[in-house]
């Protein structure tokens, strides 16, 4: 397999960001949010972006619609909007290695004489 090709497929995994503010007690394992056994969910709010079309879902439990948790949603908000700024950093730079790899491809490529 080529590099380009395993940049492809390595790239097909990153299709959505995932923004999680979590109030309670909670783990986190391997990236993944584990809720501490034998307590009840916590509060939180969850946002997916799906980085290919740019849509984002977002869903919280009503408590962060109440005093004090609305500071915490407007810390998910800024967080979003941060994620979404390194989601646009993330594909240029992705582009500039994108193009490298086709350079490299093309110059390893026999020109016809």
């Amino acid at each position: 397999m080529s590099l380009k090709d395993d940049f492809i497929k390595e790239a097909s995994k990153l299709k959505t960001l995932e923004i999680q503010t979590i109030v309670g007690e909670f783990d986190i394992n391997a990236g993944k949010v584990a809720f501490q056994k034998n307590y009840k969910k916590p509060d939180a709010i969850y946002s997916e972006i799906d980085l290919l079309t740019g849509d984002i879902r977002t869903g919280m439990t009503a408590k962060f619609l109440e005093e004090p948790f609305e500071k915490l949603r407007e810390y998910h908000a800024l967080r979003e909007q941060q994620a979404h700024d390194i989601m646009e950093r993330n594909i240029g730079v992705l582009q500039k290695v994108f193009a490298l790899l086709k350079e490299v491809n093309d110059e390893g490529e026999e020109k016809p004489a």
